[in-house]
């Protein structure tokens, strides 16, 4: 069973990642491979690595990305993301990251790699993913609202500047629940913004919609 399902938070995270430009991407954690797959869409010259440690994801996403037209810009990458060696840099690293940090493990193994990140160890996976990016690149993330202070201050710490920033509410009248998150290695301005997932009918609201209208088939 694969541990990674598609889902808002992948969707979100790949139509709201900014590729352009972008010669070279890395998608850490790649589960199914939908972020890479949407990257490949969106940037027609870009060349897409995936890594993923969990074996059923990784047959999953190997059997995406061999379906997928965009496949000869595709490289899949098994194993422990602490673990890769390797020289090159990359011009857009983007992440759906285990990020239920210091929360209840799952009872499931695979979702508990999935899903469970200890503050220290996501401490670490910034500070590699600086030693990884281009000097004038992007790491690009979705973080839960309700962890936001911590991880941003590991970002921050890790060296990377906010450069944009997005609220995703389900509904107008509800807190936000995650956050779409844009670091540079140098300090910049910060564009800041707020999307609706629902709008008052319970419809995808206009502005959802619009963002991902690239890959859903329905909309």
């Amino acid at each position: 069973m694969c541990a990674h399902k598609v889902g808002f938070d992948a969707v979100l995270l790949g139509a709201w990642a900014d590729f352009t430009n972008a010669e070279s991407v890395l998608d850490v954690g790649t589960g199914s491979g939908i972020i890479a797959l949407m990257a490949a869409q969106k940037n027609s010259q870009c060349l897409v690595h995936a890594i993923e440690l969990d074996e059923n994801s990784f047959i999953q996403a190997r059997e995406n990305f061999f379906k997928s037209k965009w496949r000869e810009r595709l490289t899949l990458i098994p194993g422990d993301f602490f673990e890769w060696k390797v020289d090159q840099k990359f011009d857009h690293i983007v992440t759906n990251p285990p990020y239920f940090i210091n929360a209840l493990e799952t009872p499931v193994e695979n979702r508990t790699t999935a899903r469970h990140f200890t503050n220290e160890r996501f401490a670490a996976f910034m500070l590699k993913t600086t030693e990884m990016l281009n000097p004038l690149g992007r790491f690009t993330l979705i973080i839960p609202a309700m962890h936001s202070h911590e991880i941003l201050s590991c970002i921050n710490h890790a060296g990377y500047y906010l450069s944009r920033k997005c609220m995703i509410y389900t509904k107008n009248e509800q807190k936000p629940e995650r956050i779409l998150v844009e670091c540079r290695l140098k300090k910049c301005d910060v564009g800041e913004n707020k999307l609706f997932i629902y709008d008052k009918t319970g419809q995808h609201s206009a502005e959802y919609r619009k963002l991902t209208s690239e890959f859903y088939l329905n909309f």
